[in-house]
């Protein structure tokens, strides 16, 4: 007795099942690659050659007066500071952000992550802290362990589309 069996091969349907995850992931990767910036500056663009403080306990200043269109509500202000750390990232060594007089970040070297030999700090703003026209101070301040810290010009103020993850939004299982 000969027949015809219909469907999917026992075999068959964990490779449908991974492809429709893989598909699913794969949409998700796609979704949070194409946030890119609606606006951005890198401190380069805004004169900003780079700071270094240099030495034992050693600091140094820089500011940045910029002025920034708002693309709207759904975008959120970021800076990205990018960083160097000598002769080690292990130490004390601190990158301070002020802007418009208020003090809006202060990172460890620890804080700062590194990918491809460049280390990135991001330091998020609230949109009530923004003018017209902003004055950015940037300091880097080494440490006994930390003698060098360079900041560089590739640095950037950005308007991102990122996620929103309120405390209210999730609820207990």
């Amino acid at each position: 007795m000969t027949g015809t069996l219909s469907g999917t091969p026992a075999g068959q349907r964990g490779v449908d099942w991974l492809d429709g995850r893989l598909l699913i992931v794969g949409a998700l990767l796609l979704a949070l690659a194409s946030a890119a910036a609606q606006e951005q500056v890198s401190f380069m663009e805004l004169g900003y050659e780079g700071i270094e403080a240099d030495g034992v306990e050693a600091r140094e200043c820089a500011e940045l007066v910029f002025s920034v269109p708002d693309p709207g509500l759904e975008y959120t202000p970021i800076l990205s500071i990018r960083a160097e750390f000598y002769p080690q990232k292990e130490g004390e060594a601190f990158v301070s952000l002020e802007l418009n007089g208020s003090e809006l970040a202060e990172f460890r070297a620890a804080d700062f992550r590194c990918r491809a030999g460049k280390c990135w700090a991001r330091a998020e703003i609230e949109r009530g802290n923004l003018q017209e026209e902003n004055a950015l101070e940037v300091c880097a301040r080494t440490g006994k362990s930390i003698t060098r810290v360079s900041l560089s010009s590739e640095s950037l103020f950005g308007y991102y589309k990122v996620p929103v993850f309120r405390e209210q939004d999730f609820r207990k299982c």
